[in-house]
């Protein structure tokens, strides 16, 4: 397995391999630790030196080289898969995920059942709320460089950007929220 390369979720244990060429997931029973499925992929770069595979609010989602694969956790099949989207992390309601474009440099929000981008939030930095797992905020540049950074409410059902504010002398990587 890949370092950090073991995971369970809702009673299934997901193993994230590397081979010659592909990165690969397999499911097991927690319970009997029976085989259940395999899914493995062909990696379009070099391949992972994290788990491709993570539990993704109602999918696993699987990294595939400039991609999310959405797999069904009950039988390893692709439900989705989305172009241009990578490192999908759920939200607390399981229905959105924030994921990067592979650069890093913007970020958007996917609904976790289709893998369809509900809104592109652009270039900026979320700011979670770790207690509730949810993006709560999103900072943006503002011009000239150095001025500050924009402050937005993310609204996660339709992606949309309330303005709050301006918040100078904000560095990496940001702040987090807590008790709004």
């Amino acid at each position: 397995p890949v370092p950090g390369g073991l995971s369970t979720e809702a009673g299934v244990l997901y193993v994230n391999l590397t081979e010659t060429d592909r990165a690969a997931v397999v499911a097991y029973d927690l319970d009997t630790l029976a085989f259940r499925w395999r899914f493995a992929q062909a990696s379009s770069f070099v391949l992972p030196t994290h788990p491709a595979a993570t539990a993704c609010g109602i999918v696993i989602c699987f990294r595939d080289g400039n991609s999310t694969v959405g797999l069904d956790p009950g039988n390893g099949r692709v439900r989705w898969r989305a172009g241009g989207w990578i490192d999908a992390v759920p939200t607390s309601d399981r229905r959105r995920l924030l994921a990067d474009s592979p650069d890093h440099g913007s970020h958007a929000l996917l609904d976790s059942l289709d893998g369809r981008v509900v809104a592109d939030l652009g270039a900026g930095t979320p700011v979670w709320d770790y207690d509730h797992a949810a993006p709560v905020y999103y900072l943006r540049a503002v011009e000239p460089a150095g001025l500050g950074a924009e402050v937005s409410r993310i609204q996660l059902r339709t992606g949309r950007l309330e303005p709050r504010g301006l918040l100078s002398h904000v560095g990496y990587p940001g702040c987090t929220s807590g008790n709004n």
